[in-house]
């Protein structure tokens, strides 16, 4: 039970979603006489990371399906060298 103005973490385990977005979810609870609804979006975001080694730097992002991936060169001679998805690189040298 909560007092007025309390809070409390509620932890809700999602299956893995294949899209990312704003989803939307409803809320219910109720004490004896007293119950509330809410509304609120869940927003999901793919995974952005970078990363580098000695001539290039990387841009990955990554949903629970799909998985890109962006390669630069550090020397600005042919700098897109990989743009990648599901590991079929695109740019072909």
């Amino acid at each position: 039970m909560l007092a007025d103005g309390q809070s409390q973490a509620s932890p809700f385990p999602f299956p893995h979603l294949p899209q990312f977005g704003i989803f939307p979810i409803q809320i219910a609870a109720s004490g004896g006489a007293i119950s509330h609804a809410a509304s609120l979006g869940l927003t999901i975001n793919p995974v952005i990371t970078t990363s580098e080694d000695s001539t290039m730097i990387f841009l990955d992002a990554r949903t629970s399906t799909d998985a890109t991936r962006l390669g630069l060169l550090k020397a600005w001679v042919l700098p897109l060298t990989e743009v990648s998805l599901n590991g079929t690189n695109y740019v072909k040298p």
